[in-house]
């Protein structure tokens, strides 16, 4: 009878060890994915960056091409006005103004700023398809059984992608006509 108590008790001790066992792989398999689902959402976060870094360093080549640094463009209508009044002797500014709007820039620096826009329209590119793509990974993750009870058990996600309707703080830029095309499912032409 003591024998039967001693396997009886063994018994129950393996399968608290196993549950015990099974449990603590669970909680560690749960951290795993939240902390798999932080470093997509820090991406997303980072992809956002380079896009608006990439943007704005295309601006700042162009500008810089141009020669116009640190000028506002209000800087620069007012200098150009200036000269225009100085060239013209207060005579016919406006006339002067046509006359000199139709100049145009130099084949040399219209190459150099077209190549620059081009090759930053590509890189802008491929910037906002890397944070569409991981928008769209993160979206698959969480609504993916059992990933997504134990995101929101995290208190995940923090970021507003666009997911199922949800609010996108990381929006694609696109040109106004693009814009009104997908907004009225009519195609209204390149430009």
């Amino acid at each position: 009878m003591k024998q039967n108590q001693r396997g009886a008790i063994g018994i129950a001790g393996a399968v608290t060890i196993g549950v015990i066992a099974l449990l603590i792989v669970s909680i560690i398999w749960a951290v795993g994915v939240r902390n798999s689902y932080t470093k997509l959402e820090n991406g997303i976060s980072a992809s956002n960056e380079n896009r608006q870094t990439t943007l704005s360093n295309i601006s700042q080549k162009v500008k810089e091409t141009i020669g116009i640094r640190g000028m506002s463009m209000e800087d620069i209508k007012a200098t150009v006005n200036e000269q225009i009044k100085a060239r013209s002797g207060d005579k016919s500014p406006i006339m002067n103004m046509v006359r000199e709007q139709n100049i145009a820039p130099s084949p040399e620096l219209y190459t150099k700023i077209m190549n620059i826009i081009d090759s930053g329209r590509t890189e802008f590119l491929q910037a906002e398809k890397m944070l569409v793509d991981r928008k769209r990974n993160a979206c698959d993750v969480t609504r993916n059984w059992p990933h997504g009870p134990i995101l929101s058990f995290f208190g995940l996600p923090k970021l507003h992608t666009g997911c199922d309707g949800d609010t996108d703080d990381f929006k694609v830029l696109m040109n106004d006509k693009s814009s009104e095309s997908f907004k009225t499912g009519t195609d209204g032409g390149l430009y």
